[in-house]
């Protein structure tokens, strides 16, 4: 989803998050029925500046969680914690990187990502004879 430039919270990720929540859930719930179980990453673009000799410098930066989340039927309220969690991770990545006094500011969201797979774990169904090298030999 890219953020609108005059979304009313692009520059505040705490009420950004807040208010777009909602809509994250929505699109977890619904995978989950339709594909009954789901890998789930959730990944932001934040847009940063700094002042150097009189310029403005912007960065984009990707946040994003690294492993997947496994949902399914009997976890989805789990969701609401697991997208709280992602949340003051970023948030606590964009505090560290201002203590370290590098003068990077947050100037808003970019865009907001929430990637969906279908979970299909790996089965053993067939069996396959031994090779004579590798059967024991009877004494």
């Amino acid at each position: 989803m890219v953020v609108p430039a005059d979304y009313r919270y692009n520059t505040d990720l705490l009420k950004f998050s807040q208010n777009t929540k909602p809509r994250f859930m929505d699109v977890c719930e619904n995978e989950v029925r339709r594909l009954s179980s789901i890998k789930i990453q959730f990944g932001l673009i934040l847009i940063f500046l700094i002042t150097r000799s009189e310029e403005i410098q912007l960065m984009e930066h990707y946040f994003n969680r690294m492993q997947p989340i496994l949902m399914n039927q009997n976890n989805i309220v789990t969701v609401n914690d697991v997208f709280n969690r992602f949340i003051d991770k970023v948030r606590g990545e964009i505090e560290a990187l201002s203590q370290r006094e590098s003068g990077w500011v947050m100037e808003k969201n970019l865009e907001v990502f929430i990637n969906v797979a279908q979970y299909q774990p790996l089965r053993g169904e067939a069996t396959c004879p031994c090779p004579k090298s590798c059967k024991p030999r009877k004494q």
